[in-house]
């Protein structure tokens, strides 16, 4: 406890392997003899500063560059005990992108917010920049501005992903652009905050499989010898998962719970019934968050567009895939009938549809990234990346509890006498 990694290492490391001699020269290489190399090199880097071997996803070279930038840096910070970049937001993956394409690094000036900023070209894969911010970056390197041994400008590519901010939630944006005269350029901007008011979450953290790998709660580090805290209904915990968690619902009772997969997959738990998934299904976006029927005999998926699909006797009352407009959906609730539902935004923005009505309150701080109801369906907590809540309608005047930074669902029990939260690893703390 109380560590803090170090923000500069004593010399360049020299790549070993040499990713140089495996990876292609020109476009952008995600072959596995290339990712493997540069994961090599990474690991035997870390390992002269004591930090154990990066755990990428499995589905690591199926993500964009720019996500690439965003798992990689995360994994970064989280393996040496910092918090994670919750997000990247629209605002700073636009101020990332423009740079990328005009080869030079990310600017927040003239913004009141703490922030830091890379840029790399050249390289093959994102893990190859990577690499040149945080084990190559001191004299001699291609950091142009360590211009002798004793330059402030040395290691500050390194410095900047193993930022933090005091007590603010950090944000991301990445950037990339192939080809041209530097083949690939990079860009990384990490901030302590929203840009402005206007800006939304894009992609959570939570939401990401390499989210799974690694954690900063020894209660969810199976190494650590402590057991799932909610074992006596079960969890996902020991399994290995194709897709992280994303949402949870409680039976009517309390005595049971679904869990869903960014995939649709479904798993209960205690009194809970199957009624389908879409894990079988090719969807379009995926899947990032559930709710219960009243009588508990079917239940909702939503997806980050806003489409809902519906199983056992859950009715379909509309969705908000039409009219979507890039700001993602994180969750819904239910209506006391169950003929309608609400659809919360990552902007703390609400929608209602069947015969779920308005609710008063104040927008809730972004981003959100999950939702839940009150025991009589008359209002909802929206719950924030922080942890903190927003309520809504007649949760506006009660209280709720600070969520863990590692849950990215939670379901009430019955009567709201208690809270589950999942975590996307599939561990669910009672």
């Amino acid at each position: 406890m109380g560590y803090s990694p170090p923000l500069s290492l004593p010399s360049n490391i020299a790549p070993s392997p040499n990713f140089n001699n495996y990876c292609s020269s020109t476009g952008y290489d995600n072959s596995s003899k290339c990712v493997a190399a540069v994961t090599s090199a990474i690991d035997n880097a870390r390992s002269q500063e004591g930090v154990g071997p990066i755990n990428l996803p499995s589905d690591f070279a199926g993500l964009s560059p720019n996500l690439q930038i965003f798992e990689v840096t995360n994994l970064e910070r989280v393996d040496r005990g910092l918090p994670p970049a919750v997000a990247t937001t629209a605002q700073l993956n636009q101020v990332a992108q423009q740079a990328a394409g005009n080869n030079t690094d990310p600017s927040l000036f003239g913004i009141n917010i703490s922030w830091g900023s890379n840029w790399a070209a050249g390289y093959s894969n994102a893990l190859e920049a990577d690499y040149s911010w945080m084990y190559d970056d001191g004299y001699g390197s291609a950091n142009a501005s360590c211009t002798s041994p004793t330059s402030s400008g040395c290691w500050g590519h390194r410095a900047n992903i193993l930022a933090t901010f005091g007590n603010s939630t950090a944000y991301a944006g990445t950037g990339n652009v192939s080809g041209g005269s530097f083949q690939n350029s990079y860009t990384y901007i990490l901030a302590g905050g929203m840009v402005s008011s206007s800006d939304y979450a894009v992609t959570l953290w939570s939401g990401l499989v390499g989210a799974q790998s690694t954690s900063s709660n020894s209660l969810l580090n199976p190494a650590a010898g402590v057991s799932d805290p909610a074992a006596s209904l079960g969890s996902m915990f020991t399994t290995q998962l194709n897709k992280p968690i994303v949402g949870m619902a409680a039976t009517p009772d309390g005595k049971g719970y679904w869990l869903v997969a960014s995939d649709g997959g479904i798993f209960t738990f205690g009194d809970a019934g199957f009624y389908g998934s879409t894990g079988a299904m090719v969807l379009n976006k995926p899947i990032v968050g559930m709710a219960a029927t009243p009588d508990g005999k079917g239940y909702w998926l939503i997806a980050s567009d806003g489409g809902i699909f519906t199983f056992g006797d859950a009715g379909f009352y509309g969705s908000a895939a039409s009219t979507f407009s890039g700001v993602p959906a994180v969750g819904m609730a239910a209506s006391a009938s169950g003929q309608g539902y609400w659809i919360a935004e990552s902007n703390g923005q609400v929608m209602y549809f069947g015969d779920a009505s308005p609710l008063s309150g104040t927008l809730a701080q972004s981003p959100i990234t999950s939702v839940t109801p009150t025991s009589n369906h008359g209002g909802l907590w929206l719950i924030s990346a922080n942890g903190s809540s927003t309520g809504l309608g007649d949760a506006a005047t009660m209280s709720y509890p600070s969520i863990p930074g590692s849950g990215v669902a939670v379901a009430g029990t019955s009567g709201q006498a208690g809270l589950w939260v999942a975590t996307s690893q599939g561990a669910v703390l009672g």
